[in-house]
């Protein structure tokens, strides 16, 4: 009787102790539009996997949808984070410039010349004035790439050379700038700039130079690259849902806000900012493609009317309301 009553009571602990650790668990989708084979899948999310697992005694697991599985393209990301499509989420500020327009300050011309630069810029202003745009979704994340660079069919050496041509951008944020350089912008997402560009329904694309390669490769249907002048990055974020956020015990919380964060998004700007110097080294015995320098006064060329745009544009967001003078001075400082 002894023994059985033994074999009950552990019996009890045992599915007590089961219970608990199922209870414990945490299951997290991640959906991102990116390639498995692109430097942010395999550099950032899947060692940020790992870690966040490591961390939390394998009590959360995070399963990476790669590719767009849960949703394509990266237009409508912040949304499907927004509506839970996914607990985290990746995406581009770019594609939602009207809802973050304090953040999009860092996005302009003249804030950095690399990743890093762009990111570390950002966060130094990030607690004082950027914060309160993040109230609709759990920011853990924000970093940037190096700056665009022109991508063309015909060389390009001085803004005359532009004068008519279309050329990609990422969104109609872009847009003043290459219309200032005669420009005329054409919005094409990142995943059909290739084909646009192959086709011939653009001339030229101003975007970072590491889609130059995988997975993008544009340095097949370019020609030439244009690098020198003042551009602009493009601001990334790392998201998660806000009610899979409020789910969360405090305690994975932790684990989660320690993975993420300041130092995250560094380390992530670090791991593009290879990718986008990778791709230079690469140009440099790239058949079929040229590299075009600019040299001081061309560079000043194209700097002075993209100074014109962003002094006007940064005006008009102080009319309205947004102390953009002095967000921008500290980013540019």
């Amino acid at each position: 009787m002894k023994l059985l009553k033994l074999i009950s009571v552990l019996a009890v602990a045992l599915g007590v102790t089961v219970s608990s650790a199922s209870a414990a668990e945490v299951k997290l989708n991640f959906g991102h539009f990116m390639s498995p084979k692109h430097p942010m899948h395999r550099g950032v999310f899947v060692p940020l996997v790992k870690q966040v697992k490591e961390a939390s005694n394998g009590e959360i697991n995070i399963k990476i949808f790669d590719s767009g599985k849960l949703g394509k393209g990266p237009v409508q990301q912040y949304k499907r984070i927004k509506e839970g499509a996914f607990d985290l989420g990746f995406g581009v500020l770019v594609y939602t410039p009207t809802l973050f327009p304090k953040t999009m300050l860092a996005s302009k011309p003249g804030v950095g010349g690399t990743a890093e630069a762009v990111a570390r810029q950002i966060w130094n202003v990030y607690s004082a004035h950027l914060q309160d745009e993040f109230k609709e979704a759990k920011l853990l994340g924000l970093w940037a790439n190096w700056p665009a660079v022109l991508i063309s069919k015909k060389p390009i050496r001085t803004p005359a050379d532009v004068k008519g041509q279309i050329v990609r951008t990422s969104s109609a944020f872009d847009a003043p700038q290459i219309k200032a350089w005669g420009g005329v912008p054409e919005q094409i997402s990142v995943t059909q700039t290739y084909d646009a560009f192959q086709k011939g329904t653009v001339d030229a694309v101003f975007i970072a130079p590491a889609a130059l390669y995988r997975p993008w490769n544009l340095h097949e249907p370019g020609n030439y690259v244009t690098v020198g002048m003042k551009s602009p990055a493009s601001i990334f974020y790392l998201m998660a849902n806000k009610d899979s956020w409020s789910k969360l015990s405090k305690k994975h919380q932790e684990v989660l806000e320690k993975a993420t964060g300041q130092e995250f998004s560094i380390n992530a700007s670090k791991v593009w900012g290879k990718a986008d110097a990778q791709a230079f080294e690469k140009l440099k015995t790239q058949k079929g493609i040229e590299v075009i320098n600019l040299t001081a006064d061309q560079a000043a060329a194209f700097d002075k009317l993209t100074d014109q745009v962003v002094n006007s544009e940064v005006d008009k967001a102080q009319a309205q309301g947004i102390p953009a003078r002095e967000i921008f001075g500290k980013l540019t400082n």
